[in-house]
């Protein structure tokens, strides 16, 4: 659990290539941070999504949006995907971005997808890749994708108490090390089933 007031506030959009996006967040120094226990999640039970973008036609989101609730609701029922649109003013950069979260049963969330603009820029092709990664990574299901495990093992590391990670799926060795490495703690690794 983390007590402290966290403020985030978006202080200008940018999106790739251009960038120049920037994020203010404060928040107070932690007493302590409390151990963390992630289990590994059960069967996805709903899709959230939020789209952003910026200088941006509205009715190419609503199309992003429509192709991507089509293709991920032929496995899924429960889709919910957001749209953030701002028009003028906010941002040097024009484009979209896109981010998809499988909640699980259990009520874990897993954050699945990422996608940008930049990376594909014709709008029912950025859909229809965004859609597929995502299926692909929730066939996976895995408490994180590769991509984040190093972030909840630098938590880990950190906490108050025994954490505990359980997955189906083993982070790359390399993220291990470098977080022992850095934190100086030993990870415990022990496969189902042993002892």
């Amino acid at each position: 659990k983390m007590t402290s007031a966290l403020t985030i506030k978006i202080v200008n959009r940018g999106f790739l290539p251009d960038g120049i996006g920037k994020v203010s967040v404060e928040c107070a120094p932690l007493d302590k941070l409390d151990a963390i226990n992630l289990q590994c999640p059960e069967r996805v039970e709903k899709i959230r999504g939020m789209l952003a973008s910026t200088k941006v036609n509205g009715q190419i989101c609503i199309n992003i949006v429509n192709d991507l609730k089509q293709i991920i609701g032929e496995y899924f029922e429960e889709i919910f995907i957001y749209t953030d649109n701002k028009s003028l003013g906010e941002s040097v950069s024009s484009g979209y971005s896109l981010a998809l979260v499988a909640t699980c049963v259990d009520s874990a969330m897993v954050v699945v997808s990422e996608t940008n603009s930049a990376t594909v820029s014709d709008p029912n092709l950025f859909a229809e890749t965004s859609a597929k990664a995502f299926l692909k990574k929730v066939a996976k299901l895995t408490v994180l994708d590769d991509q984040r495990y190093w972030i909840v093992l630098s938590l880990m590391a950190i906490t108050h108490g025994v954490s505990t990670l359980t997955t189906n799926r083993l982070p790359d060795e390399t993220i291990l090390k470098v977080v022992e490495e850095c934190f100086g703690v030993k990870f415990a690794v022990r496969r189902q089933g042993s002892d």
